[in-house]
């Protein structure tokens, strides 16, 4: 497993359904799993491991 980031210029987060449209609600509402949100200009960025290997990512939130 290789340590590195998902970084994105909007909110980091999963889903339980496709977005159609992008509103910070939507990111953020009951049912979504928020990983990381920007902080000033920063960009959101959330800690994420890669296995190069099988091709998955994986992102611990359990400290979110």
């Amino acid at each position: 497993m290789l340590s590195g980031f998902m970084q994105n210029s909007k909110p980091i987060s999963w889903t339980p359904k496709k977005l159609k449209l992008f509103t910070h609600y939507n990111f953020t509402n009951a049912g979504a799993v928020v990983l990381s949100e920007s902080e000033g200009f920063a960009a959101p960025c959330v800690i994420a491991y890669n296995c190069p290997v099988c091709k998955k990512i994986i992102i611990d939130y359990a400290d979110r």
